[in-house]
């Protein structure tokens, strides 16, 4: 560990800036009245409700359902779908893409009731009801898959993601909004973020044990292009009517490259036809889909992503020790900072394991509903420690315009409902999809959405005998 630079810095009240930075800490002594003012949201506010409500959080197979997925969709959600009897022949994925960004307090009717208009005391009571004492959390997903492409069992795609998330706390809003008031202390302590981006190149291939049962893996090299967090983050504000006391401490890290291996894995389960069935339609036909199929997965098994290109870290210390105004007009050193950069080798970080659970159902041939449970174990810019469970359904009644909609409960959004629509003609396809998170309309907390493109061959078709593993059927019998 070899220590870059040290830079220490003294602020003094000697030119008219700081003049007026001094005059500023002598207002907020006084303490806040009763009743505020009127305050007018600026460009900055108004930027900030931009950001949370016209941008798209990104959540383009988070919560797909492992017994759903076939074809190109089932690459990182659930490999064993690769040998889905119903499966296309082939599928080529040329493009598929979804973005965005959102928050866990503000909605879409604060945007537009507040922006460009005076905050009164009820408006600033409003903001800040709306956000919980954990406070305001920031959360980003982007991703991008540039090629996908599946052939009887295996599949291969090149994909990217980015995420990030922040939280700011509550304290610091009210801060900003109201001033200081006098004999609180402002806590800074749950300040802080992450912010990662990698590329995965999947290699999976599906294996089916017998018509009904199959399981498959995939696996992964991980190749990190950027990641920063914040390691060490503390501080407060305290205002009495004689001094201000401030404290403040932030640690962050980063990195611009690095590597990794990962693996998936799955498992998915046709029941309710006889053994006499599965024989006589061998596993090609899509009819075994009229049933109840369960699958479970478990993706990005990993031993972490080792950031060992351009790894540095920083601490950053700000320490107001008993300023009043008096000091600052006679030039007393008021405020010290210090900045300290080293470069501390290599380090690791590990991409969240997901659990997904889901079933699936198909009462007619043009029908199918889908229930899955989620759950990342913890919280980062990729996943939430917070369990999500979503109901889909899939209409087919015009094969070339199939329709879905689902609803999610949990998460880090919270809720989730949103619709999507294709368009298939001679085998090419277009999907896009909408969704509110976090309510409806104006009383969301954002908008995702994304768009896919590719082409695939007729379903039923892609049965690779040499693949097959007859094993004991369930009823005992054993399948020749």
């Amino acid at each position: 560990m070899g220590e870059v630079r040290i830079q220490k810095s003294e602020i003094r009240n000697q030119n008219r800036a700081e003049g007026d930075c001094g005059v500023q800490i002598a207002v907020h002594v006084r303490g806040r009245k009763a009743e505020s003012r009127g305050q007018k949201a600026g460009p900055g506010l108004a930027f900030c409700f931009a950001l949370l409500f016209t941008a798209l959080p990104a959540q383009a197979d988070e919560y797909a359902n492992p017994a759903l997925v076939t074809g190109a969709d089932a690459l990182g959600v659930n490999p064993a779908q690769l040998a889905d009897p119903a499966r296309p022949r082939y599928v080529y994925q040329l493009l598929a893409l979804d973005a965005g960004l959102g928050n866990n307090s503000l909605r879409g009717a604060q945007y537009n009731r507040y922006t460009g208009a005076y905050l009164d005391e009820s408006a600033k009571h409003d903001i800040l009801g709306s956000i919980p004492l954990t406070g305001l959390r920031l959360d980003g997903d982007a991703r991008v898959d540039a090629t996908a492409l599946t052939f009887s069992t295996f599949g291969f795609a090149v994909s990217g993601r980015a995420g990030m998330s922040g939280n700011v706390p509550k304290d610091l809003v009210d801060l900003v909004l109201r001033g200081n008031e006098l004999d609180r202390t402002y806590s800074a302590a749950t300040l802080g973020g992450e912010a990662i981006a990698y590329t995965d190149a999947v290699l999976s291939f599906g294996i089916p044990i017998t018509p009904a049962l199959r399981t498959g893996f995939g696996l992964k090299y991980l190749r990190g292009l950027f990641v920063a967090q914040s390691t060490d983050v503390d501080g407060y504000l305290l205002t009495t009517p004689y001094v201000v006391n401030s404290e403040v401490l932030t640690g962050y890290r980063w990195a611009s490259g690095g590597n990794g291996f990962g693996l998936d894995w799955g498992v998915s389960w046709d029941f309710g036809m006889t053994s006499d069935e599965r024989r006589m339609t061998d596993g090609r036909s899509s009819g075994i889909g009229r049933h109840i199929r369960v699958a479970f997965a478990v993706t990005n098994l990993n031993l972490g992503i080792d950031w060992d290109r351009n790894p540095g870290a920083a601490v950053f210390r700000l320490n107001m020790d008993s300023v009043n105004l008096w000091q600052v007009m006679k030039q007393r050193n008021v405020v010290s900072t210090e900045f300290t950069q080293t470069s501390p080798g290599s380090f690791k970080t590990f991409l969240p394991v997901m659990f997904n659970l889901g079933a699936m159902w198909e009462p007619v041939r043009s029908l199918s509903v889908g229930l899955s449970v989620l759950e990342g174990f913890r919280s980062t810019a990729l996943s939430s420690a917070v369990p999500a469970a979503t109901l889909g359904a899939e209409y087919r009644g015009l094969s070339w315009l199939p329709l879905s909609a689902a609803m999610t409960v949990g998460g880090r959004e919270g809720l989730v409902l949103g619709c999507g629509v294709g368009v298939l003609t001679r085998g090419y396809s277009i999907r896009a999809r909408i969704a509110n998170t976090g309510g409806l309309g104006l009383s969301a907390r954002g908008l995702s959405a994304g768009i896919s493109m590719g082409y695939q061959a007729p379903s039923g078709s892609g049965e690779t005998e040499s693949m097959r593993l007859y094993f004991d059927s369930f009823d005992g019998s054993r399948e020749e």
